[in-house]
């Protein structure tokens, strides 16, 4: 069952942390939605972590980002700060 994380993994974003859960939540796979390519930092957290327990699926639309979604077990927000730009 996926625990899915989508967008960009910058450090406020606490990426490595969701990567450190799952080595204890073997029964989990990692879904990674969109934020570009995985960098050799990324993959070599990931490789020494969780091995081969992820997908990575670049570019979905809009159908199919709502299939990820209704699939997966939980969508994680590790994030240690947002910007979403309110105005008044």
């Amino acid at each position: 069952m996926p625990i899915q994380i989508v967008e960009s993994r910058n450090k406020y974003k606490n990426f490595n942390f969701v990567v450190e859960v799952l080595v204890r939540l073997k029964e989990y796979k990692l879904a990674i939605i969109g934020g570009g390519s995985l960098s050799q930092a990324d993959k070599g957290l990931i490789k020494y972590n969780i091995g081969n327990n992820y997908e990575h699926l670049v570019v979905l639309d809009n159908i199919e980002l709502n299939k990820q979604y209704n699939k997966v077990f939980c969508l994680f927000y590790p994030t240690s700060y947002e910007g979403l730009g309110f105005q008044y």
